[in-house]
């Protein structure tokens, strides 16, 4: 659905020009009329704007499309999408002032704020992933509803000590998935015994996964293929493990990756997942 012509001026013109060149004269003038019918066009103006004034208000209507997602049990879009500017995987993502990261430090550390404003403030300064985040992940108190996100965090930052939370939070997810995706960020081989572990306790929650294929590329191949011979009765019909399989190439692998599609009813569906 397009948005309406005043919203479109303010996110598709306003917004970068703004982002180019922060309007610090007239950025308290606008954040004071930032209600009513205007509160959401001047929202996305400031949207890309690089200051802890405006920030603090694109962090408000965050929170409160995660607070309103909560409530109807519906999706945050505002909240999945404004951190877009300041993040991977854009070809250009903008870094963040020292100042505007610092105000929202204090935002999602100050235990007594509210919670979606926590975690709004928390998800934009995640945006960016610069050199000392580290630091501060692991030293925060993790409690008050952040403690899933900061460890998340530290994991996609490459921070294998944060395994043992990761090994935690899959043994008690319904949908370990989303946390074997942070996994490819911080492999570790210890992790291997892991994945054979759960691939045998339950199978369906992996196999099948997108997540997969990267995880067994990031392994040693012959424990990678170790793991694909161990279980290929509940993989030879998924196109992810196949997909892998043949990544991997290995005389053993290819010759499964034969059989199963000689005996499969739609040999195409093993490879329609990939454009095949």
């Amino acid at each position: 659905e397009s948005l309406p012509a005043r919203d479109r001026l303010a996110h598709d013109d306003i917004c970068p020009a703004f982002g180019r060149q922060v309007p610090v004269s007239a950025l308290a003038y606008l954040i004071t009329r930032a209600s009513g019918d205007l509160r959401w066009p001047i929202t996305l103006m400031l949207l890309c704007v690089d200051h802890p004034a405006s920030l603090r208000l694109i962090v408000e209507e965050m929170a409160a499309s995660l607070k309103q997602a909560e409530d109807s049990k519906g999706i945050a879009l505002f909240y999945d999408q404004a951190p877009s500017p300041w993040e991977r995987p854009w070809d250009d993502p903008r870094i963040m002032s020292d100042a505007s990261r610092a105000s929202l430090l204090a935002l999602w550390q100050t235990e007594a704020a509210d919670i979606h404003i926590r975690k709004a403030a928390f998800r934009l300064w995640a945006a960016n992933e610069l050199e000392g985040d580290l630091a501060i992940l692991r030293t925060t108190v993790t409690s008050s509803g952040l403690k899933d996100k900061i460890f998340r965090e530290r994991l996609i930052r490459g921070d294998t000590t944060a395994i043992p939370y990761l090994r935690e939070k899959i043994l008690e997810s319904s949908q370990p998935w989303a946390w074997w995706w942070c996994a490819k960020y911080a492999w570790s081989d210890e992790l291997i015994e892991f994945m054979d572990e759960e691939l045998t306790r339950r199978p369906k929650t992996l196999v099948g996964s997108d997540e997969l294929a990267p995880l067994l590329l990031k392994m040693p191949p012959e424990a990678a293929e170790a793991l694909l011979l161990k279980h290929w009765s509940v993989m030879r019909d998924d196109p992810v493990s196949v997909r892998a399989a043949l990544m991997l190439g290995t005389p053993k692998l290819r010759q499964l990756v034969r059989e199963a599609v000689d005996a499969h009813d739609s040999p195409s569906k093993l490879f329609d997942h990939f454009g095949m």
